[in-house]
């Protein structure tokens, strides 16, 4: 019955509608990327969606200065109205 199907055990996108197998190698969730499966997503992951999430993010400092160094004139300068 599934022998010409497409199996989506790494995952996919579907932009149409899409005909394939889910499940083949253990649970799977088929999720809508619209309002109503961010709903279940956070809902499912015991989220209220009303913030008190916290996020670390780890930065390499040396790579973060040679991003930013570079570009502090022109923020100073425009935060100071120097032109």
């Amino acid at each position: 019955m599934t022998d010409n199907l497409p199996e989506f055990a790494s995952g996919t996108i579907a932009t149409g509608p899409t005909a394939g197998v889910f499940g083949e190698s253990g649970p799977e969730a088929l999720i809508p990327l619209n309002d109503r499966g961010a709903k279940f997503m956070r809902d499912a992951m015991g989220g209220s969606g009303g913030g008190g999430q916290t996020i670390i993010v780890e930065l390499d400092g040396k790579v973060l200065a040679k991003s930013v160094v570079p570009r502090m004139h022109d923020v100073v300068r425009l935060k100071l109205g120097y032109t």
